[in-house]
């Protein structure tokens, strides 16, 4: 008879695999907080300049549309395309917005770190990459100092929220040509594809643009100066194309004749240390308010991650890396992020002289979700290193601590969507309210009322709603949209 492995032993069977599975319960309690806010945005609807959009296509036809919106009123040609294709599919396609793009943000953030992990030779497993790429969607989200017009807003998400899907897939795309094509081989064809892919994605917003621009131009500069020789040539032509079309795509938005008809209605811009100031002093406020207001949150970006790191490198042979290139890397990580936050403010320095609309902060807080997740990670990698140049194995008494610390505080994720799942009822019968009020003014003009009154109610987020005066620019775009004469609030 064969004897029973000791108590110990079994022990320490357990202890290898309880990370992995806390890996895999985490990915799959963020994965669960994420759909939370994909049932949310089910229930999203027609809002303020939905109605002015969705009232053009309807009613000039989608190419028409799009050579209109660009010459009289907005430079994003990317988000009126988007737009576009949207009524494509119908009016019910507004309820899939949010869940498409945190679908899509989280894809690209994945696929972007499979890219990096293998470049870096880092060798994570594939479910924790995926729950980091969710992790920082999740706290991209939780950052965001108006979640309703970020995320469940059409306008917003297509806006602000989506063009950062494109900004992890055009980074993913650069690392991937970059390590794949023989040292000193050109990649013309991820060249290509990173130039068009920044192409498109610039005509977002200017804000994004600007965030885009000056990312792969400094992508560019470091590549020249930091990357080795027999590899240079492969990353700068690659940096190179997705900077080219990106300033091909602001030379597109800063030609746009609409802006003059923004911009008549805005304060004359500051000059270049003005703007400078201002765009510096509001990415400090938006970095100061979100530590302030989410303190809990951001200590959870930066232990998760290191936790879930260290944890994973506890249980297998990590790589070795000098350790002050880690050490670099994480003391060097505050100051990019915050010199690029002061371009996301720079937009709206130049043309408000003001501080950002909420809704533009997404992509701040995307940053520092970015910011937090990788200093947590690096500081996992670097305790890691520890053990490694001390010629010591992790204790098992540490690892077992490890992995619980790091299933308590995955437990948030959870939290998070029963928070969401408690804003369910509201968000239903806002819709019902909504729904109701459209079939009547459908109805109306089916019976040949095209003069209508309808009641008013408060629109989430902050949103324009109809107002008792016709004339009002929401109830002249709803009047379009739904090809009646005039709309009011007022009616019961």
């Amino acid at each position: 008879m064969m004897d029973k492995p000791s108590s110990p032993s079994f022990a320490r069977k357990a202890l290898e695999h309880l990370m992995p599975l806390v890996i895999l319960l985490g990915a799959l309690a963020s994965g669960l907080a994420l759909l939370s806010y994909a049932v949310l945005g089910f229930f999203s609807r027609y809002y303020a300049d939905d109605y002015c959009m969705s009232g053009m296509i309807l009613q000039k036809g989608f190419w028409p549309a799009q050579v209109e919106q660009y010459v009289t009123w907005s430079n994003r040609y990317a988000g009126m395309f988007a737009l576009s294709a949207s009524e494509l599919f119908g009016r019910m396609a507004i309820r899939g917005w949010t869940f498409l793009v945190l679908l899509l943000l989280a894809l690209a953030l994945t696929w972007a770190l499979f890219q990096l992990d293998r470049w870096l030779n880092w060798s994570l497993s594939g479910w924790l990459l995926v729950l980091l790429a969710e992790l920082v969607v999740l706290f991209t989200l939780l950052f965001a100092p108006e979640l309703y017009q970020s995320l469940f807003w059409r306008v917003g998400v297509i806006t602000y929220t989506l063009p950062l899907a494109f900004l992890a897939g055009a980074a993913g795309l650069v690392i991937y040509g970059a390590a794949r094509t023989a040292p000193g081989r050109i990649p013309w064809m991820g060249a290509a594809a990173c130039f068009l892919l920044t192409l498109f994605a610039s005509g977002f917003s200017e804000t994004y643009v600007a965030l885009q621009t000056a990312l792969f131009l400094a992508g560019v500069a470091a590549a020249y100066f930091l990357a080795r020789h027999e590899s240079r040539r492969n990353w700068l032509a690659l940096l190179l194309a997705s900077a080219l079309g990106s300033l091909l795509g602001l030379a597109l938005v800063l030609a746009s004749p609409g802006n003059a008809v923004r911009q008549a209605a805005m304060p004359s811009p500051p000059g270049l240390v003005a703007l400078a100031r201002m765009a510096f002093t509001h990415a400090f406020l938006f970095m100061y308010r979100t530590l302030a207001a989410s303190a809990f949150q951001t200590w959870l970006a930066v232990l998760i991650p290191l936790l879930l790191v260290y944890g994973f490198y506890a249980n297998v042979q990590a790589p070795a890396w000098r350790p002050s290139r880690l050490i670099l890397a994480l003391l060097l990580a505050p100051a990019a992020c915050f010199a690029a936050i002061a371009v996301v403010m720079a937009p709206a320095a130049y043309a408000q002289s003001s501080y950002p609309d909420g809704r533009v902060l997404i992509e701040a807080g995307f940053l520092m979700a970015v910011l937090l997740t990788s200093a947590g990670a690096l500081t996992g990698a670097i305790f890691s290193q520890l053990h490694r140049w001390a010629g010591e194995g992790v204790p098992w008494a540490l690892r077992g601590l490890v992995a619980l610390l790091a299933a308590v505080l995955l437990l948030y994720p959870l939290y998070d969507a029963r928070r969401n799942a408690a804003l369910l009822p509201e968000y239903q019968a806002r819709a019902a309210s909504w729904d109701a009020r459209d079939e009547r003014i459908r109805a109306a003009r089916q019976s040949g009322v095209f003069a209508v009154t309808v009641k008013g109610f408060n629109a989430p987020g902050g949103l324009a709603e109809f107002q008792v005066n016709p004339g009002d620019w929401v109830n002249q775009c709803a009047a379009t949209f739904y090809d009646v004469k005039s709309l009011q609030a007022g009616g019961q």
